[in-house]
């Protein structure tokens, strides 16, 4: 959260606010990745997170 306070400085608002949804998926694909979350990849999950990724 506070790295979002230094990117007016950077990026134009409306170009970085869509780069928000990248961290949901990032997330997703961690915790699929790193066995210790033990987290099931679905496919009911990963349409969620490809409808997060399209703006929907």
């Amino acid at each position: 959260m506070l790295c979002w306070f230094f990117v007016p400085r950077n990026l134009l608002l409306s170009r970085a606010y869509p780069l928000l949804s990248l961290s949901y998926a990032l997330v997703y694909l961690a915790s699929v990745m790193l066995l210790w979350f033990n987290e099931p990849a679905s496919v009911l999950k990963s349409f969620g997170v490809l409808l997060i990724l399209f703006g929907v």
